[in-house]
């Protein structure tokens, strides 16, 4: 009985990790923490912005927003307050974001999906609204 709980546990420990884990690089939400450890900015859960890798890749058609943001992202790492709030207002605006946005919905569609596979119960509802709650804060 207890290996079965701690089975249920790791699944929905690796289940969260994928869900959110999926979204971090695609949305660009490392955007604001320089440095690579467990807290940004003394947040274990930081607000997440997103769509750098599309706003980089982004066809701007001569949107100087767009290639303004290809500019301060092109720099490294952002660690100037004034340039980090001036990039994450561009990214906001852009169109990279609305596409992240649908990227990270994709990525719940397709979990809740996986889910489809198991009994109808309180843990699979729950792990249904994580993907929900974690598509949602990317939003």
């Amino acid at each position: 009985m207890l290996e079965h709980r701690l089975a249920k546990l790791a699944a929905a420990a690796t289940f969260v990790l994928l869900v959110i884990g999926g979204t971090v690089n695609p949305t660009g939400s490392s955007l604001a923490c320089p440095e690579p450890t467990l807290l940004c900015h003394k947040q274990l859960f930081p607000p997440m912005v997103g769509g750098v890798l599309y706003a980089l890749t982004a066809d701007d058609d001569g949107d100087p927003g767009s290639a303004r943001l290809r500019e301060l992202l092109g720099q490294g790492p952002i660690t100037d307050d004034a340039e980090l709030a001036e990039a994450l207002e561009l990214l906001r605006e852009s169109a990279a974001m609305k596409r992240a946005r649908e990227t990270v919905r994709g990525y719940a569609d397709r979990a809740r999906h996986a889910l489809d596979s198991l009994p109808d119960g309180p843990a699979r509802r729950a792990l249904a609204a994580l993907a929900d709650v974690v598509a949602d804060r990317t939003g």
